[in-house]
Order: structure tokens, then C-alpha cells, then sequence
């Protein structure tokens, strides 16, 4: 048995597609208790009931999977590593390596677009038809168009949430940011779902009441546990924050030489090279570097410098920051050759660099804590 506890059904670039044994339960409930409904309208017989709901059940299972699979395609098109689909009795699930705001945008957009597309299709059908022997076509369009429009609801879990996710981290360049921004939204649409029932004067039918409940929890359980993982990440003895992470860093004019570099440097500061301004500097020199350069006294500094990784750190950068420059959404926007060369990155405050992390020092606090024994319960 996989660690999915499901049925692979085939696979795509490689990485398995899954079917949960929860689906089957759910597409013979379905075809069983709609068929049931449908069949008992005047206009249609047995045959006809169920007939549709078994459309609108393999319908439902085909937009699910084009769903899934149009965030995989996406994504490898992107150049993301998709390592598993797997379609659940709840929707479906497609785990990708992390990838740009602008790749996680469009791969959160696509699934949605698959259902409407789906949704086109089944209306062609039935517009093309339009018996009673295709009316599950109908029901189908409209089924995959509220999948579809659910979906897009700007909140977590759904791929809206993650799509303005996405959009706010590619403005701002702060994941904590995005993930903060998307969280409250949730919330308000949860409230906002709630405020509109209630104006409408619609809470004295209890199916209107409980499925508007259920979605406003269900959106702002998404919300909470993403806020919740915020206030975690802002703990001071975190290891993987800005302030834990940050190396000490003294200034030096470029063309100065080494020699001299060594009889003023503290022996443990990385070197920033900027003409000893704190503004922007776009260089810098590792301790083990400088140390090794005891023959080049005579040669200026610049010669032994490499480049900071593009932009910037903010000093009160939680873990979810660091990460996100660490092998997220940032680290997927530096050139190959930073990627390639463990990034040193500039940490700044109030627009004047006090320190620099290296991406080193980060894969160094993840093995520690790896190796950390459990806490006793």
C-alpha cells in the first residue's frame, strides 16, 4: 500500500495519480441518493433519474481531475517538480515543488478555468441534444461552474486564497505579508457570507442556515490556522528569524586593500563594499575568504568580493520570510548563478543594512533542528 492509501490510476511526467477508495463511496452515494431525487420528477422516469446522475457523477470526477491535472501541467510547464495528484472524496490535491508568485498564481488560476472549460463542454452537449436522455449534461455544466466559482473565493484553502496569496507576494515581496493579507480576507468573507443571509432575511430555512455556517467555518478554519502559524513564526528564540540568522557586517571602500582590511577588520563581520555607505551595498566578502587572502595584502578588496543576491531582507523578517528566501517563492526569482552559489542576502532597517544571512547558515539551522530530539510530552 502507498503512503497515499489509494489506488494509482496512472501518472503524469512521472509523478503518480491517486484515487482515494473514499471516491468510489461518494460516486455510488451520489449516482444512488440524486438518481433517487431525480427520478421521483414528474417529467422524467427511473431510467432517466439515474442515467443523469451517473452523468453528473463521471462529469464531476472528470472536472476534478482536469482540474488537478491542469495545475500539474502548469506547473511543469513552469518548471516545477510535480511529485503526486491525488483525487479525494473532498476534491483533489496536486503537490508541486515552490515556484515564483507569478507561477503559483497562474497554476491557482488554471484549476477553476479547467471546471468552467469542463462546464462549456457539458452545455455544448446538452444544447446540442436537449432530451431528457442528456439532461445530466445540464446539471453537470452548472455543477462544475459553482466548483469552479467556489474555488475562486479569495480565502483558504481554496485556490483564490492562493491566487491573492500569490498576487500580494509578487507585489510587496513578503510572503508573512501575503499569507496575512489573504488570512483577514478570508475572515471577512466568512462574516461577509454570514451578514448577507442574515439581510436577506434567509436564516429561517436551515439548509440555507447550516450550509452557510459550514462554509463560513470552513474558510475561516483556513484563515485562523494560517494566522496561527504567523504568531508562531514571530517567537524570539526562533532560529530561522531575520535577527536569529543575521551575521555582524563591517563597511570598506571597494579599492582598499586587503592588507589594510585586515589590520581594521573585527576577525568575524562579512564585508560589505559600498564606499561605506549603509544605503545599497551590492557586495560582499565572506570571513573565510578574507581569511584565506593573507598573500593578497597588496590587491583591493573588490577583487576577492562577490555579489549579494538581489534585494533584501527586512530585519523584522519572520521564519515564513526566511524560507520563502530560502527555497520559496524569492529563492525561484534569483538568476541560476545565486541559486547555484548559496545566496548571501542583505538584511536591512529603516533602509540601512545592519547585517547579511547566508543560505548556508539557514540549511545549517534546518539539520540542527532535524537532528534535535522530540520535546518530552
Amino acid at each position: 500500500m502507498n503512503q497515499h492509501s489509494g489506488l494509482q490510476i496512472g501518472s503524469y511526467r512521472g509523478a503518480p495519480i491517486y484515487l482515494k477508495a473514499s471516491w468510489f463511496i461518494f460516486m455510488i452515494l451520489l449516482i444512488v441518493g440524486y438518481g433517487s431525487h431525480l427520478s421521483a420528477w414528474p417529467a422524467l422516469t427511473v431510467a432517466d433519474g439515474f442515467t443523469a446522475a451517473a452523468v453528473v457523477a463521471v462529469t464531476l470526477a472528470m472536472g476534478v481531475f482536469l482540474h488537478e491535472l491542469a495545475h500539474a501541467v502548469v506547473g511543469a510547464q513552469r518548471g516545477l517538480e510535480v511529485r503526486s495528484i491525488t483525487l479525494t472524496v473532498w476534491g483533489g490535491q496536486t503537490s508541486m515543488s515552490t515556484g515564483t508568485p507569478m507561477t503559483s498564481l497562474m497554476v491557482s488560476l488554471v484549476g477553476p478555468l479547467a471546471n468552467f472549460l469542463m462546464a462549456g463542454v457539458c452545455q455544448l452537449v446538452w444544447s446540442l441534444t436537449g432530451t431528457a436522455d442528456f439532461l445530466g449534461f445540464s446539471i453537470a455544466a452548472q455543477v462544475n461552474v459553482a466548483i469552479g466559482a467556489f474555488n475562486l473565493i479569495p480565502a483558504y484553502p481554496l485556490d483564490g486564497g492562493h491566487a491573492l496569496e500569490a498576487a500580494v507576494a509578487h507585489v510587496s515581496r513578503s510572503r508573512s505579508l501575503a499569507m496575512r493579507v489573504t488570512s483577514y480576507t478570508g475572515i471577512a468573507v466568512a462574516a461577509l457570507m454570514v451578514g448577507i443571509v442574515v439581510f436577506l432575511g434567509v436564516w429561517n430555512s436551515p439548509v440555507i442556515v447550516v450550509a452557510t455556517l459550514a462554509l463560513a467555518y470552513f474558510l475561516w478554519s483556513g484563515a485562523s490556522r494560517s494566522l496561527k502559524t504567523l504568531s508562531q513564526e514571530r517567537n524570539p528564540h526562533n532560529p530561522l528569524t531575520a535577527v536569529s540568522l543575521m551575521r555582524p557586517v563591517q563597511y570598506f571602500d571597494s579599492e582598499v586593500k586587503i592588507g589594510e582590511v585586515l589590520a581594521r577588520w573585527d576577525g568575524r563581520s562579512y564585508l560589505l563594499l559600498n564606499d561605506g555607505s549603509a544605503a545599497s551595498p551590492s557586495s560582499v566578502v565572506e570571513p573565510i575568504v578574507l581569511q584565506s587572502a593573507l598573500s593578497l595584502a597588496n590587491q583591493p578588496l573588490t577583487s576577492i568580493a562577490s555579489p549579494l543576491a538581489p534585494g533584501y531582507i527586512p530585519g523584522s523578517a519572520s521564519s515564513v520570510d526566511i524560507m520563502d528566501a530560502y527555497n520559496g517563492y524569492r529563492y525561484h526569482q534569483l538568476p541560476a548563478h545565486y541559486r547555484q552559489n548559496a545566496p548571501l542576502w542583505a538584511v536591512t532597517d529603516r533602509g540601512a543594512t545592519i547585517g547579511v544571512i547566508s543560505h548556508k547558515d539557514i540549511t545549517e539551522v534546518l539539520l540542527a533542528s532535524a537532528k534535535r530530539p522530540p520535546h518530552p510530552a
